[in-house]
C-alpha cells in the first residue's frame, strides 16, 4: 500500500472509529507518526492514538501477540509526553465469542484505552 493510500485508509478507520465511540473528547486532531494520530484537547493535554491492522483472523492470541509487539513502542511514546496513549486496532471481523472474550479480559497494558474495530459491521469494543 502506497504513502497516501495507507494515510486514506488509516483516517477512514479512524473516523469509524470517532463515529462510534460516544466519549471521543473534542480537541484538535493532527496526523502523525508514532503515534499515527494526535488529538490535542488543551495546551498541555495531547492524547497519542496508534492505529494498527489485525491481519490475519480475530482469535485472542493472534491479538494478544499484536499487543505485546505495539507494547515495545511505548517508550516511544512516553518520550513525547503524552497524556494518554490510545491504541486502536482494526480488524475484518470478529466471532461473537470472541467479542465476548476481549469485553472480559483484563489487559495488562501500557496503552490507557485498547479498542477493536471492525472493518465489515463496525463494532467498536473497548478492551481497556
Amino acid at each position: 500500500m502506497q504513502i497516501e493510500e495507507r494515510n486514506s485508509y488509516e483516517r477512514g478507520v479512524f473516523d469509524r472509529f470517532i463515529s462510534l465511540y460516544p466519549f471521543f473528547p473534542k480537541g484538535k486532531i493532527e496526523k502523525s507518526e508514532s503515534p499515527d494520530f494526535l488529538l490535542k484537547i488543551s495546551r498541555k493535554k495531547t492524547i497519542g492514538i496508534e492505529l494498527t491492522s489485525l491481519q490475519e483472523p480475530f482469535v485472542m492470541n493472534n491479538f494478544l501477540n499484536l499487543l505485546a509487539k505495539k507494547e515495545e513502542k511505548i517508550t516511544l511514546y512516553r518520550k513525547k509526553k503524552l497524556f494518554q496513549i490510545w491504541l486502536l486496532v482494526s480488524c475484518t471481523d470478529i466471532s461473537a465469542s470472541e467479542k465476548k472474550h476481549c469485553q472480559n479480559t483484563n489487559l495488562q497494558s501500557g496503552f490507557d484505552k485498547i479498542f477493536v474495530l471492525t472493518e465489515y459491521r463496525n463494532i467498536l469494543i473497548e478492551v481497556k
